[in-house]
């Protein structure tokens, strides 16, 4: 009994479906108009007698590229800089990986003042 009724569903979604497709098929104002979905039709122009006329492209001004003029930095910043690196080297040579050690100076140096490699290694290994 189940398999009937099984067939017979399937017989009535096969029949709706094609009905509706035969007469969406046979009624000219339903059907998809390709033209109309092209990508080109922002380009051509269309005419009635069949021919298109393409618009030229607009032509771009380059962009003018500005470059700003390195800033010289003070013998502060340039000690800060090169200690900042000497704690790197120190970190990776002691076994951090990359990420690590960018986290590990950025904490200290902004919280410490710190003035040599030696002092840098004690609060990044030291407990506080």
């Amino acid at each position: 009994m189940h398999e009937i009724l099984v067939f017979i569903i399937q017989m009535l979604v096969i029949f709706f479906f094609l009905k509706g497709f035969i007469t969406a098929f046979n009624d000219e104002k339903k059907h998809i108009n390709v033209i109309d979905y092209v990508c080109m039709n922002d380009i051509w122009d269309r005419t009635e007698g069949g021919q298109a006329t393409i618009q030229q492209p607009k032509k771009k001004k380059p962009k003018k590229k500005t470059v700003a003029a390195p800033q010289a930095k003070s013998k502060a910043d340039l000690e800060k800089d090169l200690l900042m690196k000497d704690c790197e080297q120190a970190l990776k040579k002691l076994g951090c990986n990359k990420q690590h050690t960018k986290y590990v100076i950025n904490d200290i140096f902004s919280k410490h003042a710190i003035k040599d490699v030696s002092q840098f290694i004690k609060l990044a290994f030291g407990r506080n």
